[in-house]
């Protein structure tokens, strides 16, 4: 009986102990009361260069990391975005990626992509005990899509303000054609936004725009030139070796020439309500208003290019 009850007890006392670490609720909460979970969790500081554009009342990331029980997975890092007002929390990012320790990803072994699968399950079971019911894509159902690169599942929920926005992509591919390398992925994100404050329209920096906008005309000088690999330099670095030769060729048609000037500047929001730049480009020549042909190119936080999108108005 004593031993019944000794079980019983673990079993109660687990779930805690796994999610302890998730914070759901962050309606009102402060960034110092969430630094304070990550001294009790021995968490350590961990510095990140990559510079977020959410919004002008955001600030940057209090980044920790977390030493993770499972040694088949990679230790979590953990985001929490502050106000600047008032330090409350706007949201907080959790993420499970062994890139943010490592050059990049290796292949991984089935038992080691189940423990990402089982820990995306646990995760999903403490949303949905919170949120209920959200909506689904994709699936954790075939293995064996990772060696095609094509295993993923996404999984969004709202309550009460809270966002919640989580996935899993698994990938086991690597491909290396010419310029073309593809590398395998493994990555588990958990999102939780608090939609309710008020985070400031996103603004994009003076300097760097400026920065950017001299490595865009470079990019579109070697583009015109047929200078490929000179193009490739001016490319965000996790994508350059993915676009290929061709897929420049048809560009440079598109562009057919350097002669353009920055118009106007924005930014769009992406997959993980992170803010990229974009910057637009008109013909120099073209004097309509609003011009025949747009050029509209995606920056990334580190301004980088990661697109590029010729528009003509109908």
């Amino acid at each position: 009986m004593k031993k019944a009850i000794v079980v019983f007890i673990l079993l109660l006392i687990c779930p805690v102990a796994i999610f302890a670490q998730i914070t759901l609720d962050i309606k009102h909460k402060k960034v110092n009361e969430l630094v304070k979970l990550e001294t009790a969790n021995k968490s350590i500081p961990f510095k990140i260069e990559t510079q977020y554009l959410i919004g002008r009342n955001v600030a940057q990331p209090i980044v920790y990391r977390r030493k993770e029980k499972d040694r088949k997975l990679p230790d979590l890092l953990v985001y929490y975005f502050p106000l600047k007002t008032d330090s409350s929390i706007y949201e907080v990012l959790y993420e499970w990626d062994e890139t943010n320790f490592t050059h990049q990803a290796s292949k991984h072994s089935v038992d080691s992509l189940q423990s990402f699968i089982k820990k995306y399950q646990e995760l999903l079971a403490l949303v949905k005990k919170q949120f209920g019911e959200g909506t689904t894509t994709g699936s954790l159902n075939d293995l064996a899509q990772t060696d095609s690169g094509k295993f993923d599942r996404k999984d969004n929920f709202s309550r009460d303000s809270v966002e919640v926005e989580m996935y899993v992509t698994l990938s086991n591919k690597y491909l290396k054609q010419g310029n073309v390398t593809i590398t395998p992925t493994q990555r588990i994100r958990l999102y939780v936004k608090n939609s309710n404050t008020n985070e400031g329209s996103p603004k994009l920096d003076k300097q760097k725009v400026i920065e950017a906008d001299k490595k865009v005309k470079l990019f579109l000088t070697a583009l015109a030139a047929g200078n490929f690999d000179e193009a490739r330099k001016y490319i965000a670095k996790q994508i350059a070796s993915q676009v290929t030769n061709e897929q420049l060729t048809a560009l440079q048609k598109e562009v057919k020439d350097d002669k353009w000037e920055l118009s106007t500047t924005g930014v769009q929001l992406t997959l993980g309500n992170t803010i990229w730049g974009n910057l637009r480009y008109r013909r120099t020549d073209d004097k309509a208003q609003p011009p025949t042909e747009i050029l509209s190119i995606t920056i990334d936080e580190n301004y980088e290019i990661m697109g590029m999108r010729p528009l003509k108005l109908k």
